[in-house]
């Protein structure tokens, strides 16, 4: 009962304030554990976290979802994104982290793909489109 619950409560967070266009009969939500802090409000996802939609894919060994400031952090060896809508990134590093405004943050051996970026680096920061 609780695992579902915070499942539920991943999936609001993810497709109303990160990724409005998601679906929730869309999303796949996996992982080996899941268990929630409710006095810090955090949810943690651990062992082979998967995060598919139609137009999302994220692969990590471990997730925080912040749900006071509404943060989701991935970390892996390395975490991986693939976004092909409302356009098509494709990245990985060790710590990704999504913020409300619609930033993403890729820490710790950075690389960013785009139609028109290559970037590789240490940290990088990307504003997703809002169409």
């Amino acid at each position: 009962m609780q695992v579902n619950y915070l499942i539920i409560l991943l999936l609001s967070l993810c497709s109303l304030s990160l990724y409005p266009q998601i679906d929730r009969k869309d999303l796949e939500v996996t992982s080996n554990k899941v268990f929630y802090d409710s006095k810090n409000e955090i949810i943690y996802l651990e062992m082979d976290v998967s995060i598919i939609a139609r137009d999302l894919n994220i692969k990590s060994n471990s997730a925080k979802i912040f749900l006071k400031n509404e943060i989701i952090e991935f970390s892996g060896e390395p975490a991986s994104i693939e976004i092909f809508f409302p356009e098509q990134i494709k990245g990985s590093a060790e710590n990704i982290v999504f913020n409300p405004t619609r930033n993403i943050k890729l820490l710790g051996n950075a690389i960013l793909l785009t139609s028109e970026l290559n970037l590789n680096s240490d940290e990088i920061t990307y504003s997703l489109s809002t169409e």
